[in-house]
């Protein structure tokens, strides 16, 4: 409603990083990874919370990430005085993809790793997994830090087995590995990872997926 050329030309990608609608079935999906507060108070500070995370993260998506911010930093500040760290993982992964999408990889990094230790602390594997896999991406193909990018990925790996799986999560920790491996020329061994990550987003997305359109 309020997209500007700039958001109208990232609107396709933008929309596929929704969840699929059919994942809002899935009990694990709706499993809360720690019960609510037990205050009323404190309860419904966390669903307007949430609330302003999901318009954040739309904007995020969309590469409003100033706007975005303005959301998250506040959001953040009040959900520090709740300690209910799904909130705070969820709001942190939101702050580093708009640090990385304002070119400030560092701060992104540093804000992906608070994320992925919040998110453990609030056994949310989901989140966690979020986190790791971004920090494949950021560390490893965009600065370049390609030894380590292993290792966040196994991090990933042991996150998602916790979830008992998740095509879309497992796919694109693939595909961010494969893509750093790749560019350190490692053909081979590239090649099946994301020939794989290509199988498991089509499962999960579709095949006329933006997602699967980055593998091909």
């Amino acid at each position: 409603a309020e997209g500007d050329p700039d958001v109208v030309a990232r609107a396709t990608s933008a929309l596929d990083e929704l969840s699929p609608i059919e994942a809002r079935g899935d009990p694990r999906a709706l499993a809360a990874p720690l019960p609510p507060p037990r205050d009323a108070a404190a309860r419904a500070t966390v669903t307007r919370l949430g609330e302003r995370a999901a318009a954040a993260s739309a904007l995020a998506y969309a590469r409003q990430s100033r706007r975005s911010l303005a959301l998250v930093e506040p959001a953040l500040a009040e959900a520090a005085t709740l300690r209910y760290p799904p909130l705070e993982a969820k709001l942190l992964l939101v702050r580093a993809r708009d640090e990385q999408n304002l070119g400030r990889h560092d701060d992104a990094v540093a804000t992906l790793h608070r994320a992925a230790i919040t998110a453990e602390r609030a056994h949310d594997d989901g989140a966690a997994a979020d986190a790791w896999n971004l920090l494949v991406w950021n560390r490893g193909y965009l600065l370049a830090f390609r030894s380590e990018a292993e290792l966040w990925a196994g991090y990933a790996a042991a996150a998602i087995e916790r979830l008992g799986g998740d095509d879309e999560r497992e796919g694109t920790r693939l595909f961010n590995l494969g893509s750093v491996i790749w560019m350190e020329g490692r053909l081979d061994e590239a090649t099946p990872l994301l020939v794989r990550a290509r199988e498991l987003l089509v499962n999960s997305r579709g095949p006329d997926s933006w997602r699967v359109a980055r593998v091909d």
